[in-house]
């Protein structure tokens, strides 16, 4: 099992073969610690499916934060490295 906490919360299983993948949005006035988006992480755990829950620059408070280019890179580049095992 890996979980990684950080700008993000990812979880893979110790499995070799390919698994579904959850990723998680937070709302516009929270991050990736928003307690509401723990309900997801758990069933992801527990069904051994790839979790990602970006960070998504935080709240919207700012110009580059959830619905911005940049997050929406961001979030690829998550998505990505889950994909190919990077993470």
């Amino acid at each position: 099992m890996k979980l990684i906490p950080g700008p993000w919360s990812f979880y893979k299983p110790n499995l070799n073969e390919p698994r579904p993948l959850v990723v998680a949005l937070h709302s516009w006035s929270e991050d990736y610690r928003q307690a509401a988006s723990v309900i997801y992480s758990e069933w992801a755990i527990a069904n051994d499916w790839i979790f990602i829950h970006p960070h998504f620059r935080g709240p919207n408070v700012k110009p580059e934060a959830t619905g911005a280019i940049q997050m929406v890179e961001q979030a690829a580049e998550k998505v990505s490295g889950a994909r190919s095992g990077s993470v």
